[in-house]
């Protein structure tokens, strides 16, 4: 989604990060937790990427759920925020109050055993 076209409507993106009971360890440096389906901060990035082309974007993370339960916390606070649309009110915004988030930069994958990943010492690091 970070090279597709920028949407043009308000949103409200919410994304829980805490998929460690669905067997999801928070990622390195750079990738951070997830919540069993998604990375968090890659989440974040794109909500990113929708403010800064100026959408108003309502962007909540839940730092100690898992994915399921994200659901089912977003679920409320979707649909009033559906309802305030249709009854006129202005789409909230809390664009530069998250943290930006990963890269959306593409990623080249490195093969397992190909030179670039194994370290000089022959640890089998990616690099």
């Amino acid at each position: 989604m970070g090279i597709a076209p920028i949407p043009t409507i308000p949103m409200f993106i919410a994304q829980a990060a805490n998929g460690i009971f669905n067997g999801t360890l928070p990622g390195g440096p750079g990738t951070g937790p997830g919540d069993g389906v998604m990375v968090a901060d890659d989440v974040a990035a794109l909500a990113t990427r929708y403010c800064n082309a100026g959408l108003a974007i309502q962007y909540d993370q839940y730092d100690t759920i898992e994915h399921l339960i994200g659901g089912a916390l977003w679920l409320p606070g979707a649909l009033q925020w559906l309802v305030d649309r249709f009854n006129g009110a202005p789409a909230p915004s809390n664009c530069g109050k998250f943290a930006p988030g990963n890269s959306l930069a593409p990623q080249t994958l490195v093969a397992p055993g190909h030179p670039a990943s194994v370290s000089p010492t022959g640890s089998g690091s990616v690099s």
